[in-house]
């Protein structure tokens, strides 16, 4: 019995040590991100069309972003955030870049938001739950006998 117990137990455990790290690592990519940037004002020049799945897809427009760095570099990247209410053309962003990578800028509003970090969190803490909850109830009938 207390075998599998244990082998229940371990699925729900794997699990949750796996989003515990990709937790970790987006939040400790967001803090490495943010401690090195630069800020500068782009325009949303186009409006790319993306799938968002294989079956049934629908699509999503993502801002197509072009700026001027400090140096006076002219960059042009595709931001993964549409924006709440979504971009239109001609609209004015706030972008952040690492002034040795620009092409690695991100839209301000994207970035410095602690929305994806949090949700990043609640993910983590939610499986970190999981295997407590998990680890308690195995432990919990293994104490009954």
């Amino acid at each position: 019995m207390r075998r599998l117990l244990l082998a229940l137990a371990l699925p729900p455990a794997l699990l949750g040590l796996a989003c515990l790290g990709i937790g970790a690592y987006a939040t400790y990519e967001h803090l490495a991100f943010s401690r090195d940037v630069s800020e500068a004002t782009g325009a949303v020049v186009e409006l790319v069309a993306r799938p968002t799945g294989r079956r049934n897809p629908r699509f999503r427009h993502l801002p197509v972003v072009e700026f001027v760095t400090a140096s006076g570099q002219r960059v042009r990247f595709e931001s993964q955030f549409r924006g709440d209410p979504p971009l239109r053309v001609g609209d004015q962003v706030a972008v952040l870049y690492p002034p040795s990578r620009p092409g690695q800028a991100r839209l301000a509003a994207q970035w410095l938001t602690w929305g994806s970090t949090v949700r990043n969190w609640f993910v983590a803490g939610g499986a970190g739950a999981l295997v407590v909850s998990a680890a308690m109830v195995a432990l919990g009938l293994r104490l009954r006998r």
